[in-house]
């Protein structure tokens, strides 16, 4: 079991314990709260991804931090004959990030993006997953926060004799669900800024792990966010 595994486990039990003390009311409406708050991200998360994409400034930014940190022209000069995907693979990247950059590695994505050299695709795809993750989970706090203010009327409610009882332990299951909910939109996150050497130490962390990649591999926020368009 290796570290991430071990720190994911303790936020997840974490959780449990959070949601038996909160109990079952408050932490559904936390879980409710949460899905509202997705739908209403994938609402406005696409103009918000729009308007991120057309800010030169924060685009030049992203790619300035992406070039600093990957070496590509460095190994394009050294290893010229080369092909692309052996060139990916050089990089100093998460393994999941590398088959994603493989996988869209094609005419289709380098119209898409704009592009014709290896290196700006690169850098151009990164940037994109940056900028969607970036849009996606502000979008989405925004949402939650201002459907969390509605939650603060609830206290009244679960002090009723008559739910008191099943309240703590119905809680301890809905506050793994929300855990889970937690650690998918950490996921994303990680996920986009893989590029940076912390970030590809977790997801390399979650690639040795048969729970957290399980996990991973079913996250609906990582869907939304690593689309090409």
């Amino acid at each position: 079991m290796n570290v991430i595994t071990i720190v994911v486990s303790a936020f997840l039990i974490l959780m449990m314990l959070i949601g038996k003390k909160r109990g079952l009311v408050k932490t559904l409406f936390s879980m409710f709260s949460m899905f509202i708050a997705l739908i209403l991200t994938m609402v406005f998360y696409p103009m918000i991804n729009d308007l991120l994409a057309n800010n030169e400034k924060l685009v030049d930014r992203i790619e300035t931090s992406i070039e600093s940190v990957l070496p590509i022209d460095d190994i394009l000069k050294k290893e010229v004959d080369k092909k692309k995907s052996e060139v990916i693979d050089d990089l100093p990247l998460s393994a999941a990030l590398k088959d994603k950059l493989n996988e869209n590695n094609n005419d289709e994505v380098y119209k898409a993006l704009g592009v014709e050299s290896l290196e700006d695709y690169i850098v151009k795809y990164i940037t994109q997953l940056v900028i969607r993750a970036i849009a996606f989970i502000s979008t989405y706090i925004v949402c939650q926060l201002l459907i969390r203010i509605i939650g603060m009327a609830l206290g009244i409610f679960t002090s009723l004799p008559v739910i008191k009882q099943a309240n703590s332990l119905l809680g301890m299951l809905a506050g793994l669900a929300t855990g889970v909910l937690i650690v998918w939109v950490a996921m994303a996150v990680v996920s986009a800024f893989s590029y940076k050497p912390g970030c590809k130490y977790v997801m390399n962390q979650i690639s040795e792990s048969p729970v957290l990649e399980y996990i991973y591999e079913r996250d609906i926020f990582l869907k939304s966010t690593e689309k090409v368009e």
